[in-house]
């Protein structure tokens, strides 16, 4: 229903317009078909008004014809007399036609053919007297007034049917008169009807607009609240972002720096107090010099398994051999925990200290996960400067992967990604399933 009403609503001017449309284009096409049936009555009207006339001049003619042989005698003056008699038999046959077709039978008509042949057999009568040489006769014949009766007679008759056929023509003037007016009215309604249907339209066009340019408001509104909204939680995310790794990393320096203050004073002390008894008991009891021999060595080992969780927490040849030394080492070591040939390029590069960390970090985290995931036989690592950016990229020859397919669950690239931009440089990913794969960092150098 909603949807009905919202159709009526935006539609329903211009259905009303197509509906009023379709009814004046009716009504205009029934006045055309009246007045076409009425132009043709009025043709027919004035044709049979010509024959009226002409059969009236027909008879004069006749007349004429037939006054002129009495009088002269010649044969000459006949002629008009019988082509007059011929006219008028053919245009009484036309008026019959129109007058009884379709059962428009007309007394005033027949009225009018009978006396029409009354007075063509009385100059035919006339003429016959004329003729045969009785002079007597046809004198007295014209002597009458009979002729001239006839003739005002038919007159009267043809008067008659041409008045007739003038309130005819009147009544189908009027009729055209009408049609031409309807038509007008049909038109100027229409006129009216399009304009208060556009106007309309245009009324309800405007508050589409004015609804449809609220709605884009209130929805621009609700965007721009949304992308402040997603710009400040972006920002709480990346500072809580940051603010945890510099957590971690401050954190694991503590219990770095906590491993080798206090574990290491301990393995310190226990080793010293182990060689004392060593030196004492070597003599007096060898076989718990022994023992001690064995725990002496056992300290040795979590002495070295002390340093090497230092140096994952924080390297401190970073710190006091500089990138290119710690990454060396890293990469001497991880080549036998990972099981593959690392070949490297490093050249010296000047980065800050969190930027050395972060690329430190970088080659550690890739290394980790060649080890875990890539199956690799071979690994390059390269480090060098190019455009003030310092780059560093690690390419391997495993399985690879496709970036655009990574569980949402891994977060070591993620991870990756957001150190490198955190520390304005650029982090990208190239691999394919079995075409191994290359993670290269920019990071900016660090200027003189």
């Amino acid at each position: 229903m909603k949807q009905i009403r919202i159709f009526f609503k935006t539609r329903g001017p211009l259905l009303l317009a197509f509906v009023l449309a379709a009814g004046v284009l009716a009504v205009s096409e029934y006045s055309n078909w009246r007045v076409e049936r009425t132009f043709v009555h009025m043709q027919n009207s004035l044709e049979i008004r010509l024959a009226l006339s002409r059969l009236w001049r027909q008879l004069l003619e006749a007349e004429t014809g037939q006054r002129g042989y009495l009088i002269t005698g010649k044969d000459d003056y006949a002629s008009p007399y019988y082509g007059a008699i011929t006219a008028v038999n053919q245009t009484l046959e036309k008026l019959r036609q129109h007058y009884h077709s379709g059962g428009r039978a007309s007394a005033d008509f027949d009225a009018l053919a009978l006396l029409v042949k009354r007075k063509m057999e009385e100059l035919a009568s006339t003429y016959q007297l004329r003729a045969k040489g009785d002079d007597a006769d046809w004198r007295k014949a014209t002597e009458t007034d009979i002729g001239r009766d006839l003739m005002v007679v038919v007159d009267n008759s043809v008067s008659r049917l041409l008045a007739a056929e003038q309130r005819e023509l009147s009544l189908a003037q009027g009729l055209v008169a009408q049609a031409v007016l309807l038509d007008r009215i049909g038109i100027a309604l229409m006129t009216v009807l399009a304009l208060l249907a556009f106007s309309m339209y245009l009324r309800q066009s405007t508050h589409l607009n004015e609804i449809h340019q609220q709605q884009e408001e209130a929805l621009q509104r609700e965007r721009d609240r949304l992308e402040v909204t997603v710009n400040r939680r972006t920002r709480q995310l990346s500072q809580l972002t940051s603010y945890l790794v510099t957590a971690r990393e401050d954190e694991r320096a503590r219990i770095a720096r906590d491993l080798h203050d206090e574990l290491g004073a301990l393995f310190t002390t226990a080793k010293l107090d182990v060689a004392r008894l060593r030196s004492r008991m070597a003599k007096m009891a060898p076989e718990i010099a022994e023992r001690l021999l064995h725990l002496s060595e056992t300290l040795n080992t979590g002495i070295a398994l002390k340093r090497k969780i230092i140096e994952d927490l924080r390297p401190s040849s970073l710190s006091n051999l500089g990138l290119v030394a710690a990454l060396d080492i890293l990469l001497r070591e991880s080549s036998k925990s990972i099981g593959a040939e690392i070949k490297s390029s490093l050249e010296e590069v000047r980065l800050s200290p969190a930027c050395e960390l972060t690329a430190y970090r970088l080659v550690q985290e890739a290394i980790t996960n060649i080890g875990k995931h890539a199956g690799a036989k071979n690994v390059f690592t390269e480090m060098r400067k190019q455009d003030g950016m310092v780059i560093v990229r690690i390419r391997d020859d495993g399985k690879g992967f496709d970036p655009g397919a990574a569980p949402t669950t891994s977060h070591g690239l993620f991870g990756m990604r957001f150190r490198i931009e955190e520390a304005g440089g650029r982090f990208t990913v190239d691999s394919h399933p079995g075409a191994g794969t290359c993670i290269e960092a920019r990071l900016p150098e660090l200027s003189t």
